[in-house]
């Protein structure tokens, strides 16, 4: 707006001594008002106020123009509104860093709790797998246990309670499942008992055309011992089993027949027949025997005293 002549000053505008004489010095021809709004403005721009509106020499207003301290305000604000959007992109940039960073450290976090809950897994799985190992051990021990207590013998039975029997064998020979070279012994070469024996004697004989070495073999012939020979044996209860062959020599009569019987304590255990041109296997047990005899009987006529027989146990053995 344009300001007349004798109007009131604006508070800070009023015009100093060099305004008064700038506009003195301007042309005598010049519009009062004019010159006095001019004064007015001068002295505004010179205190950093910048005019609300000036008018041009044909009289129309134009814009207000800012003065050299309304510049510098603008440059010092629009200088602080960079310096803000820089510090504040700075921020911004060190706020993403931070973020990522953080994002990392939630990743890590993540995995290591997914390792803490794999290596959990793994420590349950292993105590499980120990503890069934542990069980079965414990399984494997009663039953052990239980097996041994089932086949021990029951001590607690008092031998006057055990009704009597026949005598048994020692515990030597009844832990014995196979009869081995020590409790093996041959009969051929074994001392009779002599009140208990008559007719045999040891040597070599030929039997259904094999010569046997060892050999127990007795005549019977009715002139010589008549038609049955035996001999006794003491075991003392070491021994099993008896086995032996039942032959008779070639040199004997086709007649005969010649009936081989083991004894054991006096009973007879196993018997068997054998003609001329036979040999047959005997085995016999003789577990417990205190005494074990071997007797050959022939059905030899001894009114006529033509027919003989020569009978042979063949490698007799006790184990």
């Amino acid at each position: 707006m344009t300001r007349r002549a004798g109007d009131a000053y604006p508070r800070g505008t009023e015009p100093t001594q060099v305004d008064l004489q700038r506009s003195s010095s301007a042309q005598v021809g010049d519009n009062p008002v004019q010159i006095h709004n001019n004064i007015i403005i001068g002295a505004a721009e010179e205190r950093g106020h910048g005019p609300e509106q000036t008018t041009r020499s044909d009289g129309r207003s134009q814009p207000p123009q800012p003065g050299p301290a309304g510049r510098r305000r603008t440059a010092r604000k629009h200088a602080a509104e960079t310096y803000a959007t820089a510090e504040l992109g700075g921020a911004h940039r060190q706020s993403s860093d931070l973020q990522a960073v953080l994002d990392n450290r939630v990743k890590e976090n993540d995995d290591l709790r997914q390792e803490i809950r794999r290596l959990r897994i793994i420590a349950v799985l292993c105590a499980a797998a120990a503890a069934v190992v542990v069980f079965a051990g414990s399984v494997w021990v009663v039953v052990t246990f239980a097996s041994s207590a089932r086949s021990a013998p029951d001590s607690s039975v008092s031998a006057s309670t055990v009704p009597p029997g026949p005598a048994t064998p020692s515990e030597d020979a009844l832990a014995l499942s196979e009869p081995s070279a020590v409790n093996r012994k041959s009969l051929v070469t074994s001392d009779p008992l002599d009140d208990r024996s008559s007719g045999f004697q040891a040597g070599s004989l030929k039997v259904n055309g094999v010569r046997y070495d060892n050999v127990k073999h007795a005549e019977l012939l009715c002139y010589v011992v008549g038609n049955v020979a035996e001999e006794t044996y003491q075991l003392d209860r070491k021994y099993r089993r008896f086995t032996a062959q039942a032959g008779l020599g070639d040199d004997s009569s086709s007649s005969p027949v010649v009936r081989f019987t083991v004894l054991a304590d006096g009973d007879p255990v196993h018997t068997e027949s054998v003609r001329v041109g036979e040999v047959k296997p005997i085995e016999a047990d003789v577990s417990g025997a205190f005494r074990v005899s071997l007797r050959a009987e022939a059905n030899v006529d001894c009114s006529t005293g033509s027919a003989y027989a020569y009978a042979a146990w063949i490698d007799p053995v006790v184990e």
